[in-house]
């Protein structure tokens, strides 16, 4: 049984691949962040995490509301957990 889910842009998917355990399940988006996130909720995930860019790539306007927080930092990277 899954009992988590991850979100990552289609660019890290080899990165969920090598790091992704069997019970993350991966949502891996282009475009559209909001639909991997309804996906990962309306599954009713114990925890929904997401892995996104510290510093600003372009071409996205992404500021994650204030029911995220950080869970891991390699400062390039982090790694964001829904509460």
């Amino acid at each position: 049984m899954q009992d988590s889910s991850v979100s990552v842009h289609i660019t890290s998917e080899f990165w969920t691949l090598i790091y992704r355990d069997q019970n993350h399940v991966a949502y891996l988006f282009d475009s559209n962040l909001k639909a991997a996130l309804n996906s990962a909720l309306t599954e009713d995930f114990q925890s929904v995490y997401f892995v996104w860019w510290n510093q600003d790539i372009g071409g996205y306007d992404l500021i994650l509301s204030n029911n995220w927080i950080s869970v891991h930092d390699s400062g390039r990277i982090s790694i964001d957990k829904m509460i």
